[in-house]
């Protein structure tokens, strides 16, 4: 089961990514992320996936909904249905 994207609450970067492939793994995806945010929200993103692997939470799915606390994530590759691009209003 994979994890929701949380709702837009406040403007966040978007971070429009393959999740397939080299450039989908977990680790880039992280990295990825990392160079969107900065200040705070870098510092809050990097203690929240330190702990996450640190406990041993390993599983894609988690770590895409840490990443998706703090940028909105979009999947180009259509794998992740809830990651989606967001269809432009008519």
């Amino acid at each position: 089961m994979e994890a929701s994207p949380q709702p837009n609450t406040a403007e966040r970067p978007e971070l429009r990514i393959e999740l397939v492939g080299t450039d989908g793994s977990m680790f880039a995806a992280i990295a990825r992320t990392q160079e969107l945010l900065e200040g705070d929200e870098l510092a809050q993103f990097n203690a929240e996936v330190a702990t996450a692997l640190g406990v041993g939470m390993k599983q894609y799915h988690e770590v895409l909904g840490i990443i998706g606390q703090h940028v909105d994530l979009r999947d180009t590759s259509g794998m992740y249905e809830a990651y989606a691009p967001k269809q432009p209003e008519a």
